[in-house]
């Protein structure tokens, strides 16, 4: 019965083939939406773990709306950079330093914006006298002066830059032109993910994003044996309306979280396509069994009487037999002789055995059959022989048609010699 199933799996290889394409598909699509999307978010936690690994805690501006709603994108608002002096004369506070960050396109040297699919162009304030509030890594040149960038050393590869050239740089305002004075990488990496990264020094980034005078942020350390939730407490005593505070951790999480309406989106917009393509698998298959049953009711019928189980006659249907015309048109057109197991492969024999075990087999065999009831003994053959009468039958026409053309090419006799097993033209490979 397998070997049966597996010749009807082989038989009908265009159907399996799209059917199995359908359910990998689907199966695929959803697994990888969810590694895709894990991975995303994995990633900005690294970036905001990163970000904040030395800051005990962060001040940030205050919205008057939540914006934790997805359709929402205002980013927070700035605060006067007055109170950055306020902070660090605070008797727990170890270090402290203030920056600003916004949305800030190179330009390069074709006169185009720089992007790599789609993927955010940050601009951030450096301060390289504070190592521990600094998540760059300089890999070439010097942190930046007045009227200078540093650049990630991905996009500088790209874009064939190197230290000392100039390059575009817009954000709010119209486009300058800065030296590039290094290329950085965030922290341990050289990309994050096709996103290109520009730094400047702190008057220089208020001047692009408009900002001058204010702040975005105010990182902070507490001095040894603070704790992060004292030092958040002492902080909130001084805040002025519109400003927050919150430890590191906090603050990171609450950067992360704002993602979260994206990669939702992304997420559910990919399911959908993996849910329409294992719906049509699942409607192929249901499909192609309802086919299936209803053309072969007779004969798993005959099967049943004859010593099937349930279970074997639906891994039949599910793995259907059938030779195949082409394999048929090879046998008649090559006119070659089989040899036994070549037979066999092609469904015409159920067995084969040595010739001095021949006679004891077929003897075997007889009695066997002999057991069975007449009735649906020879049903069932009638059922298996008609699938090679209908294969024959197909080819009947063509075959006629090139024996024909032998003979008036006048190799017919060469043709039937070979058939016939003699002349010149007979045995195997001649």
């Amino acid at each position: 019965m397998l070997r049966f199933a597996v010749r009807g799996l082989l038989g009908r290889k265009l159907r399996t083939v799209l059917t199995a394409i359908a359910v990998v598909l689907g199966v695929a699509m959803v697994s990888g939406t969810y590694v895709l999307t894990d991975s995303i978010s994995s990633a900005f936690d690294s970036i905001f773990g990163e970000t904040y690994k030395n800051t005990d805690a962060a001040i940030t501006g205050k919205s008057a709306f939540d914006q934790n709603n997805e359709d929402n994108t205002a980013a927070a608002p700035s605060f006067d950079e007055s109170l950055l002096p306020e902070v660090k004369q605070l008797p727990d506070v170890s270090a402290a330093l203030g920056g600003v960050a916004d949305q800030a396109h190179l330009i390069g040297k074709d006169g185009k914006a720089i992007v790599f699919g789609g993927a955010p162009n940050l601009g951030f304030s450096v301060d390289p006298s504070q190592p521990q509030f600094n998540s760059l890594t300089l890999v070439d040149g010097d942190w930046p002066g007045a009227g200078e960038v540093v650049i990630d050393e991905s996009t500088a590869d790209k874009k064939d830059l190197k230290v000392g050239d100039t390059i575009g740089v817009q954000a709010r305002g119209p486009a300058e032109r800065l030296r590039i004075s290094g290329l950085v990488h965030f922290g341990a990496v050289s990309s994050i993910g096709g996103a290109t990264l520009a730094g400047f020094d702190l008057p220089t980034a208020q001047r692009l994003f408009d900002k001058e005078g204010k702040l975005d942020q105010i990182r902070m350390t507490a001095k040894a044996g603070v704790s992060p939730q004292r030092l958040v407490a002492e902080v909130r005593e001084i805040l002025p309306p519109g400003t927050q505070v919150r430890t590191g951790t906090a603050q990171a999480t609450e950067d992360s979280a704002d993602t979260t309406g994206f990669i939702s989106f992304l997420q559910k917009f990919l399911l959908a396509f993996g849910g329409v393509a294992l719906f049509v698998g699942a409607f192929v298959i249901a499909n192609s069994l309802g086919i299936t049953i209803a053309q072969r009711t007779r004969e798993f019928a005959t099967i049943r009487t004859i010593g099937a189980s349930r279970k074997q006659v639906l891994g039949s249907i599910i793995l259907e037999y059938l030779l195949g015309r082409a394999r048929m048109q090879e046998l008649v057109f090559d006119c070659e002789v089989i040899d036994p197991p070549t037979a066999r492969s092609y469904g015409l024999l159920s067995q084969v055995c040595p010739t001095a075990e021949l006679q004891d087999a077929a003897m075997a065999m007889a009695r066997r059959l002999a057991a069975y009831p007449r009735t649906p003994f020879v049903t069932t053959k009638r059922i298996q022989n008609q699938r090679f009468v209908q294969a024959f039958e197909l080819v009947r026409e063509p075959s006629a048609q090139a024996h024909v053309a032998a003979f008036l090419e006048r190799a017919g006799q060469k043709h039937f010699e070979r058939i016939l097993g003699t002349g010149k033209g007979a045995g195997y490979g001649e």
